[in-house]
């Protein structure tokens, strides 16, 4: 058996080396992102089961094309807020500022995002968002205040706009205090704060709805290149995304976008119409 291997291998060798090729290229991730990523560490109170819809909207009609199938996910809940915010009390007795520092515990794999995410523990075990360069056995710190030193911010650490320096590369930014943030959360992105002026912000009043008044504005620009004016008490997460090399991955099969969930596209032409 090993005679007629060897000579199949000798008679076909350059096809075989070229499949050994094929399959190196299209690997599933970076080996240089590999090493970093820890599966069997996933903290159960912090995933829950998800649901597909398969495209269909809240009356069980197809609204998305090409959805449906794919690979059983378990959500994990992450923390986008970072730091509680705390309401300004009376002049006279102002409210403590809470600073919240945690320690990472690992770099793990999320199949719901494209960024890898990172367990963190403080007073509870919690994911955030894992900028490049972060790493198990890091502490970082994020606070609704000012930090103690601009020398002391490092990748990772969470502040309000205002409090960061002009130059700085963030993500994970609000759109209003409070919320959480909502920009600039995919794999390898990031934004740079760009100035500090005046403007009109959007706030959150005592009734629940958003009005709009003048304050303080920080101008982010964003990944596609546009300055957007936040609003300065908003917060952002120092550094940029990991898994950057996300957008060169080659899938290299179609059974594999079904894993992800995707159904074959058919030209508009091709689809026949249901009268």
């Amino acid at each position: 058996v090993n005679q007629l291997a060897m000579a199949s291998k000798f008679r076909f060798g350059a096809i075989l080396s070229s499949k050994l090729d094929y399959n190196f290229i299209h690997s599933a991730a970076p080996l240089q992102n590999r090493a970093i990523v820890e599966k069997k560490n996933i903290f159960k109170k912090l995933k829950h089961g998800k649901v597909r819809i398969g495209g269909r909207d809240g009356t069980g009609r197809k609204s998305v094309g090409c959805r449906g199938g794919g690979h059983k996910r378990l959500y994990r809940l992450i923390d986008f807020v970072r730091a509680p915010l705390v309401e300004s009390g009376p002049k006279t007795a102002p409210l403590p500022v809470d600073i919240v520092k945690s320690k990472v515990l690992a770099i793990e794999y999320d199949p719901n995002r494209s960024a890898r995410i990172a367990q963190v523990a403080d007073m509870k075990r919690k994911y955030i968002l894992a900028p490049i360069g972060l790493e198990a056995g890091d502490i970082i710190t994020a606070s609704r205040g000012p930090p103690t030193s601009l020398a002391d911010i490092q990748r990772g650490d969470a502040y309000p706009l205002q409090h960061l320096p002009i130059g700085t590369i963030v993500h994970n930014i609000e759109l209003v205090p409070g919320k959480g943030g909502q920009l600039v959360r995919s794999a390898g992105t990031s934004a740079q704060i760009i100035r500090k002026e005046k403007g009109e912000v959007r706030r959150l009043n005592t009734h629940g709805t958003y009005v709009t008044r003048p304050g303080k504005v920080v101008v982010i620009r964003m990944p596609s290149g546009t300055d957007r004016p936040i609003n300065a008490d908003c917060m952002g997460t120092v550094g940029r995304l990991s898994n950057e090399n996300h957008k060169h991955r080659i899938l290299g099969k179609a059974g594999r976008m079904r894993w992800l969930g995707w159904r074959p596209r058919m030209k508009k032409k091709f689809v026949v119409k249901v009268r």
